[in-house]
C-alpha cells in the first residue's frame, strides 16, 4: 500500500462525500472543518470519533496556525 500524506479537497455539494471519502479509502482519513460546523450534535460526535482537524476563527491567528500545524504533522504522519 501507498504510503505518505495525501490532500483531498472534495467539492461539498453535501455532507455524504465526507462519508464516501471515508468508507471507500483504505487509509485513514482525517478531516479539516470549521469548529462551527461540527460544535454540537451528530457532527460534533462523528468530528470526535474521526479526530477531525477544526478551524475555529473564534481563536484568531493563533487558533488557525494551530490548526495548520496539525494538519501539518497528520500529513507528514501519512494521513489522508
Amino acid at each position: 500500500m501507498p504510503t505518505g500524506g495525501v490532500l483531498l479537497v472534495p467539492n461539498h455539494v453535501s455532507w455524504i462525500d465526507g462519508f464516501l471519502l471515508y468508507t471507500h479509502l483504505p487509509r485513514h482519513v482525517r478531516y479539516v472543518a470549521f469548529a462551527d460546523n461540527v460544535a454540537r450534535g451528530i457532527g460534533k460526535y462523528l468530528a470526535d470519533a474521526f479526530g477531525t482537524i477544526r478551524i475555529d476563527p473564534a481563536l484568531g491567528p493563533k487558533g488557525l496556525i494551530q490548526s495548520l500545524q496539525t494538519s501539518k504533522r497528520a500529513l507528514l504522519d501519512g494521513d489522508m
